[in-house]
């Protein structure tokens, strides 16, 4: 990457082709299918489909939308591929050959794209070795969904993952999956608004009250969607540690769980400029990037949310550009 690529874009989606064959062939979720007017969608879950746009097939429509949207670099990752229903043995030959075919597109447009890894959570071991495989070959962290086939991400037997990810220092993104709680939620179209961040908070202050930062004080986790519920529950967590009604995550309970929230990575996917206003209050400077979630949001959403959010002209220029510089090591 050059230093002079402009905004760096750390939350949006493509579908390698080789991942895209595979879901095409499927006749149960994950699978791509068409509809009666022709149109390809993705059905990620049982019950909820989202359109397949050009954008996610092809790296040259994503490339074309980047510069039209002012977007100088990209930290693309496979999102919503649903990885933990495949079987443990077709899981590992899927996230070798899609991960091969992102180094392969890193190394054709090294100063437009990076990428993060998919990784086969449900066989911990081989996923820790693939992660630190990938991790010499240029890949950029991993992305992982906030639950593996209903199991939360704090079982101890997902703990190699962690362990591989700070000694690599590959940074983990958890990005929404089938919300663990679903049934009260799968009504009205609230799946994947509401859903979807109600997961992904309790996957990450899970591993916070695991004592994933004390077992590992180097990982480094990027919690999506501007820190999903966090920002509007951190006085909550605090006072409720206060009463002794909440564990720290620590070994000796000296710190609220504030100062672990603190410890995370975000971005500004929110489509709401007073939300963010709220995240840049609570996370540190150095620790939200910029992102689009491309293409299920659009480019236009992403530089509205920011330019919406009036904040100071320092930590703009950090969002956009150097605070993703430091944490992929661009």
């Amino acid at each position: 990457m050059t230093n002079d690529a402009g905004i760096i874009d750390v939350h949006t989606h493509l579908f390698p082709s080789s991942m895209v064959e595979i879901l095409q062939k499927r006749t149960e979720p994950p699978r791509i299918l068409e509809n009666a007017n022709g149109l390809k969608l993705l059905e990620f879950t049982p019950g909820v489909r989202v359109p397949v746009f050009p954008e996610t097939l092809s790296l040259d429509v994503k490339l074309t939308n980047m510069k039209k949207g002012g977007i100088g670099y990209a930290v693309l990752s496979v999102a919503t591929a649903r990885l933990d229903l495949f079987s443990a043995a077709d899981a590992m030959a899927i996230s070798q050959n899609v991960n091969d075919e992102l180094i392969e597109m890193i190394k054709t447009h090294p100063d437009q794209i990076g990428a993060m890894a998919l990784i086969p959570m449900q066989n911990p071991d081989f996923a820790a070795g693939e992660l630190e495989r990938v991790s010499g070959l240029g890949l950029k962290g991993a992305i992982l969904e906030s639950n593996v086939a209903g199991r939360p991400l704090d079982d101890p037997e997902f703990r190699p993952v962690f362990e591989s990810a700070a000694g690599v220092d590959a940074p983990l993104f958890i990005h929404p999956n089938h919300p663990v709680n679903s049934k009260q939620v799968d009504v009205y179209g609230m799946l994947p608004v509401v859903g979807f961040l109600f997961d992904t908070t309790l996957a990450a202050l899970r591993l916070i009250f695991s004592g994933v930062f004390e077992r590992h004080p180097s990982l480094k986790l990027f919690l999506g969607h501007t820190g999903s519920l966090i920002p509007y529950l951190a006085g909550r967590l605090d006072e409720f540690f206060d009463m002794d009604r909440l564990p720290s995550g620590t070994s000796d309970g000296a710190h609220p769980p504030s100062y672990y929230v603190g410890r995370l990575y975000t971005d500004t996917v929110c489509a709401s400029p007073l939300a963010l206003r709220l995240a840049a209050e609570l996370f540190q400077p150095d620790r939200i990037m910029w992102g689009t979630d491309a293409p299920y949001f659009s480019i236009d959403t992403a530089w509205k949310t920011l330019a919406g959010a009036d904040l100071p002209p320092e930590l703009v220029t950090a969002i956009e550009r150097t605070n993703a510089r430091s944490l992929f090591r661009l």
